[in-house]
C-alpha cells in the first residue's frame, strides 16, 4: 500500500508529532498548513483524514518541505501515519507522488499524462 520507503519514526512526545495532533480536526481535512518560514526549512502539511489499517486508527498527512542547501533549496515529499504511539514518515519521490486527498479510506492521486513528440 505504501509507495514510499520508511524514512523515520517519532514518538508521541516529539514536537513534530505534538504539532500534527493540533491539525487532527474535521475542519482541517484537505487544508494546507504552512510552517513559519525559517532560514533552513519551510513545511507545507495537509491533513488528509483518518483511516483504519491493521486494526488501528491512523491520522494521515501529506507533507512537502524544502531545505536550504548552500545556494539552492532541496525539496522532500513524505506521507505521515500517526497513531497514539507516534508517527511514521514515508519518503515519496516527488510532490506529484503524494495523494491529492483521501475518499472512503482510499488515497486519490493525480495522474498526469505526458505527450511525447516523436518528430
Amino acid at each position: 500500500m505504501i509507495l514510499g520507503s520508511l524514512q523515520f519514526k517519532l514518538k508521541k512526545n516529539d514536537p513534530k508529532v505534538v504539532y500534527l495532533k493540533t491539525l487532527t480536526q474535521l475542519k482541517n481535512i484537505n487544508k494546507e498548513f504552512k510552517s513559519e518560514k525559517s532560514d533552513e526549512a519551510e513545511y507545507f502539511t495537509t491533513y488528509l483524514g483518518q483511516i483504519k489499517l491493521i486494526e488501528k486508527e491512523w491520522h494521515v498527512f501529506k507533507q512537502f518541505y524544502t531545505i536550504q542547501a548552500a545556494i539552492v533549496k532541496h525539496g522532500q515529499s513524505v506521507i505521515i501515519f500517526m497513531d497514539r504511539q507516534g508517527a511514521a514518515y514515508y519518503d515519496m519521490e516527488l510532490p506529484e507522488d503524494l495523494p491529492i486527498d483521501m475518499k472512503n479510506g482510499s488515497f486519490r492521486f493525480s495522474i498526469k499524462r505526458y505527450i511525447v513528440n516523436e518528430n
